[in-house]
């Protein structure tokens, strides 16, 4: 639950940045998007994230990525969806053993392939 409250926070900041390069108000942002101030600062302040189809409206209004927007990083064009971006973030922020355990995970079906497990 941690990790949702610093990716929302995260998103907020970036979502500041943003508005700052561009010369926007988040006034601006929120007639540009059709949602309220009261929306608008809810996705600042890091309370809540955007719906997919405004962080992609975003994206396009500020010129950048949707993973840019999202962690404030520009990602190869992996073209991931909103969900497999969230886990590719959480993995990225999680401690050595967690992605160690990932990894083993993430590498079992090769590693049945090549015989190193058996399965049972």
């Amino acid at each position: 639950m941690k990790e949702l409250e610093e990716n929302r926070v995260e998103m907020g900041r970036n979502i500041r940045k943003f508005l700052a390069l561009n010369g926007m108000t988040a006034q601006q942002l929120a007639d540009a998007l059709n949602v309220s101030k009261g929306t608008m600062s809810g996705w600042i302040n890091g309370k809540y994230f955007p719906r997919i189809d405004y962080i992609e409206q975003m994206s396009n209004i500020f010129g950048i990525t949707k993973a840019e927007l999202i962690s404030g990083k520009e990602e190869p064009n992996l073209d991931l969806t909103y969900e497999e971006y969230f886990i590719l973030e959480c993995y990225r922020k999680s401690d050595d053993t967690t992605k160690e355990m990932t990894k083993r995970i993430l590498n079992y079906e090769e590693m049945l392939k090549k015989g190193v497990y058996k399965k049972q």
